[in-house]
């Protein structure tokens, strides 16, 4: 579940749901390892590995929501419905494909209702490019 702020991001509440998760572990290893009958290694170990976690927890929620509300709003995005712009772009093969040609294109005698594409970064030779796959046309 996803709420618009004032600026038009979107909230990530289920994230906050997965933090909580992973604080419930953390909580009762802690609780086990401050049992009477432990050693003081346990404890000083649990101890730190409590703060690691906890520091990584806190690094992530700062990196998610504060640093992401730095980001600035994109006017020029596409909203859902609304109907992406003419391309061409070059497949795995090297071959220009257009968005036209993959939405006319018919699959088992039926013409596609959409178009799924996946952009992938590969390294080679020290030049990173970039690669557009028809995963599925819809």
């Amino acid at each position: 579940m996803k709420v618009d702020d004032a600026q038009g991001h979107q909230f990530p509440w289920a994230n906050l749901l997965l933090f909580a998760i992973a604080l419930v572990p953390l909580f009762f290893g802690l609780r086990r390892a401050f049992k009477p009958d432990q050693r003081i290694v346990s404890k000083i170990f649990s101890s730190l590995a409590a703060v690691v976690g906890l520091l990584l927890l806190a690094g992530l929620l700062f990196l998610i929501y504060v640093m992401g509300s730095w980001l600035p709003a994109s006017s020029a995005a596409p909203q859902v419905g609304q109907k992406a712009p003419v391309f061409t772009l070059i497949d795995s093969n090297d071959k220009p494909v257009t968005l036209a040609q993959l939405l006319t294109e018919p699959i088992n005698n039926k013409p596609p209702k959409g178009v799924l594409l996946i952009f992938t970064a590969a390294i080679g030779e020290g030049i990173v490019t970039s690669s557009c796959e028809v995963s599925k046309r819809i």
